[in-house]
């Protein structure tokens, strides 16, 4: 399957990972108000798992695979945020212990993943349109919830992105600002706790996004591109600089026709995928004590 394809099922999925070993992907679906998911090897489903039965139809989740099955962070149907993982004793998905009840926007989306102190954090817009982080504590089995302060008040149902930078370890959040509808992203250094934002791409304007990974460019960590997914179901590059490069649309059947200028993008998003896959990695190798 072209990376291409890989990369429409990433955006219109609720949520994406890499199989532990990159040999494959999984993604998940909340469309009918559950969370499944389900791993992928090629262009075939090999196997689907329930995850929750209460979710937010058609929300985004996140998945984090870890040596001890994985990390799942979700909408549920009362629009709360929920996370969950997976116990080998009793052998199914249980909630985090000591898991505040947090309130996500009636459109609003999550992301999530794990620091570099192998934390969970999940980035969500919550009910009063506010970008808020919930992070597990490096020391117990606590959670903490923080606004993103400094970032700029959201358009209502912005796509979200996260990473960590490899560089600096730093946490950023990507989103889409109210006022200028250009891509903004709120940094947090390593070790730090004040957020500082700055304005990232542009997004032509002309389409709403509804999805939103954002990576760094050919030029360095002082670069920014992102690909996304248009309220008309077409895939879009954004680089700083360039107009909106069109890459195709997706069809119900989850089927991307690639416009003529789409292959020659693609080589990026390849390569940035296993870096970042490698980067988690690394973090999850470190023993963690919530997920045990």
């Amino acid at each position: 399957m072209s990376q291409l394809q890989e990369l429409a099922r990433r955006l219109t999925s609720a949520g994406y990972a890499l199989h532990p070993e990159g040999t494959a992907t999984y993604t998940l679906n909340t469309d009918d108000g559950t969370v499944v998911l389900m791993h992928w090897t090629g262009d075939s489903v090999g196997s689907e798992e329930l995850i929750t039965t209460s979710a937010r139809a058609g929300s985004t989740a996140a998945y984090i695979p870890t040596p001890d099955g994985g990390i799942v962070a979700c909408i549920t149907d009362s629009s709360t945020v929920a996370v969950l993982h997976y116990d080998e004793d009793e052998e199914e998905w249980v909630e985090a212990d000591g898991l505040p009840q947090c309130e996500v926007d009636p459109n609003g989306q999550l992301v999530a993943c794990l620091d570099s102190t192998a934390s969970v954090v999940v980035a969500f817009q919550n009910d009063a349109g506010d970008l808020i982080c919930l992070q597990e504590s490096d020391e117990d089995e606590s959670w903490t919830t923080t606004e993103i302060q400094g970032a700029r008040k959201p358009a209502a149902g912005t796509p979200l992105s996260i990473r960590i930078d490899f560089d600096s370890l730093a946490l950023q959040v990507f989103y889409i600002a109210e006022s200028d509808g250009a891509v903004h992203g709120a940094t947090r250094l390593h070790g730090a706790t004040l957020w500082e934002d700055t304005v990232v791409l542009p997004t032509g304007g002309s389409e709403s996004l509804k999805r939103l990974l954002v990576m760094n460019g050919p030029n360095g960590a002082a670069d920014y591109m992102a690909y996304a997914l248009t309220s008309a179901d077409n895939v879009v590059q954004l680089t700083a600089g360039e107009a909106v490069n069109d890459l195709g649309h997706v069809g119900k059947d989850g089927v991307l026709v690639p416009s003529t200028t789409a292959e020659c993008c693609m080589h990026i998003f390849g390569l940035v995928i296993n870096l970042n896959f490698s980067l988690t990695i690394g973090v999850e190798s470190k023993k963690r004590r919530f997920f045990r």
